[in-house]
């Protein structure tokens, strides 16, 4: 026993020096994460919400990223023209449960004539602050907008034109009072558009729908499709009775 005591204090003042040289280790952090993913590679054109009426809008969406570790803490979103070298940061602090974003477009983002394109990419941000992998990239066709011709009540006809692109042009009107509780939208109408003269669509509400839109605030969305659905076009304004 005398001997143990003896060697007692050796045996301590070892332990507390080999737990100073050891270094401590610490699990590794987590992979980052993998890159979202868009669900459309053409994201389609729709009418947007503003305080002043409707526009028109890129309605963007994607798919989280995929892991068991770490969720989304945020997401940027980034877009680029033809024109562009770099993107741009269109959104820098998307929240992590959110998988959508409507890009308000503006009469300037859709060409005159023939087609012209929108990149979109995004990444996201782990609970670290850690970015992921840069998406794959979105690309929308933007082909010219129609114009509304004329509406008239008392026939309930809407006529409107699309110019500047040549080709099969599919095209439909939707019809919306402000609170969206009353929608209607025509069929599909197929027709084969030249670039300079271009083409006239129409089409009649019947007299039960176009007789309620004497009252409240109407709006119309003159829809664009061009040689095939990945070439769109949108144009949104206020319905006036006349």
């Amino acid at each position: 026993m005398r001997s143990i005591k003896k060697f007692f204090p050796i045996i301590a003042a070892s332990f507390l020096c080999l737990k100073a040289v050891c270094p401590t280790f610490e699990p590794p952090p987590p992979d980052t994460l993998p890159a979202p993913a868009f669900t459309h590679t053409n994201p389609p054109v729709s009418e947007l919400k503003l305080r002043h009426g409707y526009g028109e809008a890129a309605h963007l969406q994607w798919m989280p990223p995929q892991s068991d570790s770490l969720s989304v803490s945020r997401y940027t979103l980034q877009r680029k023209t033809t024109e562009d070298s770099l993107y741009s940061i269109l959104a820098h602090s998307i929240p992590g449960h959110i998988t959508e974003y409507y890009d308000d477009l503006t009469m300037f983002n859709f060409p005159f004539t023939g087609y012209d394109s929108l990149f979109y990419r995004i990444i996201a941000f782990d609970s670290l602050g850690r970015s992921s992998d840069t998406s794959e990239v979105s690309i929308l066709i933007l082909s010219p907008q129609p114009n509304l011709i004329s509406y008239i009540h008392d026939t309930g006809v809407f006529r409107w034109r699309s110019l500047g692109i040549q080709g099969s042009v599919n095209s439909w009107i939707r019809v919306w009072d402000e609170e969206e509780e009353n929608v209607w939208e025509s069929h599909k109408m197929d027709r084969y558009g030249d670039e300079g003269t271009g083409v006239t669509f129409k089409f009649t509400l019947d007299s039960l729908h176009n007789s309620l839109l004497k009252e409240g605030n109407w709006y119309y969305g003159l829809f664009i499709e061009a040689n095939g659905r990945e070439r769109q076009s949108l144009k949104v304004g206020p319905i006036i009775v006349e």
